[in-house]
């Protein structure tokens, strides 16, 4: 057994790794308020307090024992993001020890998992693959100084409710993989971490109140800790042919896929590999976000290829300089949310009208400041993305007219004539410019 094999195993017979997610729970429980607890079937307000002290214990003891077994989930429907999901709930005492299984699994995989793969792997952020994918469009400009020879074919795929859709009834391909992964990792089938993660996988699970459980079919259960390492791990044959294509670049997050090549034979090829492949492990493609571009600075076109100037990828917008800015509906998003909160500060203050500049420049400053959790989640793309100059100087021009425009009550640049962006600066509205390079050094 290898040192990182065994340090992974060591969280398992440790109290304090159980503790933690008791305690995540706890602080959970305090956030989300009662009612959102009911509805999860997650409560910790009848524990007694003693024997939640003993809890940890007492798993730390029994799980690497062999002891412990997962009992069923309960199948609830939750409305996320505008659509409505079945999520999974297990017991309070099942789910801190999927807590620590999945972390542990996931410590594990990072031995196995293609380099190519960025989501919910520590120093492989969705942030890495965009600067990469800059770094290679700066690399294919240097390679090509006549213009004409420019231009990349770039696939965009997505997989359809990839999470929920991949098989695990008795055969599916992902028990023959996770027997790989297990031998990979030398451990023995019968060893307790597999058998947890099996039956994480495909547990039992209540449809409805007073149904017998029953196994599930298809889909790794959402809510489950275990499901992202899952995700993570089930596309690996993909990106392992994909990620080998010379002269290419390809990423993934999750189930979102980028790949380009500036020969469309070998870009039409990939395509090809990645629905053979999808179809191989019982995926399809999400139709409506499956997309071929040429990609150029000027944006032409090409027979079959839709041309185009910018690729957006994991929430940012690269153009064909390299250069990594916000898509335009994120863009938005922060002017719009920006403006709220000054709104709702002017309003609640009642200031008067040289307090209103000082409230407003304060506002934004806070806003903007990363540090802060009321800071907007925007920001962390932002300034660890975002290089775009230009765009950077156009938001603090937005920011700058808005401002102006809520405290003068006047639209457009006419605002400008009462609360000039000199006037605005001094009285500290802080310019994205300065705050971007601050955050570079």
């Amino acid at each position: 057994m290898t040192p990182e094999v065994a340090g992974a195993l060591g969280e398992l017979t440790r109290p304090v790794s159980y503790a933690g997610e008791l305690l995540k729970l706890r602080e959970r429980d305090i956030r989300v308020g009662r009612k959102a607890r009911e509805q999860d079937g997650l409560l910790l307000r009848d524990w007694d307090h003693d024997l939640s002290k003993d809890v940890p214990r007492e798993l730390a003891r029994s799980v690497p024992r062999g002891d412990y077994e997962l009992g069923p989930v309960t199948a609830r429907q939750a409305v996320i993001g505008g659509k409505t999901r079945t999520l999974y709930r297990a017991s309070i005492t099942d789910t801190l020890v999927l807590g620590v299984v999945a972390h542990a699994w996931s410590r594990l995989l990072e031995n196995v998992l293609n380099s190519r793969l960025f989501s919910y792997r520590a120093g492989r952020s969705g942030f890495v693959a965009v600067r990469e994918f800059a770094a290679y469009l700066q690399a294919h400009r240097a390679e090509r100084p006549d213009q004409r020879q420019r231009g990349l074919f770039v696939l965009r795929r997505d997989v359809a409710r990839y999470g929920e859709s991949i098989p695990v009834h008795d055969g599916a391909p992902l028990f023959a993989l996770l027997e790989r992964t297990f031998t990979q990792l030398a451990l023995p089938s019968d060893h307790f971490l597999p058998r947890l993660v099996r039956a994480a996988v495909r547990p039992l699970v209540i449809q409805k109140e007073g149904d017998a459980p029953s196994l599930l079919e298809r889909g790794v259960p959402t809510g489950s800790p275990i499901q992202p390492s899952i995700c993570n791990l089930y596309l690996t044959s993909l990106d392992a042919a994909l990620s080998a294509v010379p002269g290419a670049f390809y990423a993934r997050f999750g189930d979102d896929l980028l790949f380009a090549h500036p020969d469309p034979t070998v870009a039409r090829a990939a395509s090809a590999t990645i629905e053979a492949e999808l179809t191989r492990l019982g995926l399809i493609l999400k139709t409506e976000k499956t997309r071929d571009y040429y990609f150029t600075a000027a944006g032409r076109a090409h027979p079959e290829w839709t041309g185009t100037q910018y690729i957006e990828y994991l929430g940012v917008r690269i153009d064909f300089t390299g250069a990594i800015g916000l898509t335009r509906a994120k863009a938005r998003r922060l002017q719009q949310a920006l403006t709220q909160r000054i709104d709702n500060s002017v309003r609640v203050a009642n200031p008067t009208p040289d307090e209103a500049l000082a409230l407003a420049a304060q506002v934004t400053a806070r806003a903007l400041d990363v540090r802060l959790a009321i800071s907007d989640p925007l920001l962390g793309l932002l300034y660890h993305a975002v290089n775009d100059s230009s765009q950077l100087r156009h938001i603090d021009y937005l920011f700058a007219r808005t401002l102006a425009q809520r405290l003068s009550r006047k639209r457009g640049v006419r605002a400008f004539r009462s609360y000039s962006y000199r006037a605005l600066r001094r009285a500290g509205m802080p310019s994205l410019v300065h705050l971007k390079n601050l955050a570079m050094r």
